[in-house]
């Protein structure tokens, strides 16, 4: 008989007797823990389930617990002197498994029944007090003094009159001396 498990949020495939490490779970060596199937191979037939398998469980059992290899995390980027190496090792429990059995239902024991006996009803009346009524208290009516405006003549502005600039030439920084005839320049040769 051979069945999909899911144990600690993985998949595992497995058979009566096999032993699997598993991320670490709760619990001492030697305890009992049962996991739901997902799929049942059993004598040929596929029995699959929505999401469990009905009436069926794996039991197990914790054989110890561990640490897996470790393994080497590096980042490296390259002309930025950026490096960093850092190592992790995983936690994991190995575990047998024992057997993947139906689940036997036993039949449900009846509740005992019990005999409630009736309640005389309450002869006191209950009158519910009706909290006051606030009346509204009207607002104060003011009223606004309209604000008279005096009509002043005003002056008509006199725009100033600003002459316009004359352009500026700038003169040259470097003064450069006087350029000699071209039949002069021959001579100083």
């Amino acid at each position: 008989m051979e069945a999909i498990v899911a144990i600690a949020g993985f998949q595992y495939k497995v058979k009566e007797k096999d032993t699997l490490k598993v991320p670490k779970l709760p619990g001492k060596e030697g305890d009992k823990v049962n996991f739901p199937i997902l799929m049942l191979i059993e004598q040929g037939k596929n029995i699959i389930g929505e999401p469990y398998v009905k009436d069926y469980t794996c039991e197990t059992k914790i054989l110890g617990f561990g640490k897996a290899p470790k393994i080497i995390i590096y980042k490296y980027k390259s002309k930025k002197r950026y490096r960093r190496k850092k190592g992790h090792r995983q936690l994991y429990t190995e575990i047998l498994i024992e057997k993947i059995t139906k689940v036997e239902e036993k039949p449900a024991k009846k509740a005992p029944e019990v005999k409630i006996k009736a309640k005389k009803p309450l002869t006191k009346k209950v009158t519910l007090k009706k909290p006051p009524v606030k009346k509204p208290v009207p607002k104060k009516v003011t009223l606004k003094k309209s604000a008279v405006k005096k009509t002043i003549a005003k002056k008509p502005t006199s725009k100033k009159v600003v002459p316009k600039k004359s352009p500026v030439k700038k003169s040259a920084t470097r003064k450069s001396a006087p350029k000699k005839p071209a039949s002069a320049k021959k001579k100083e040769i």
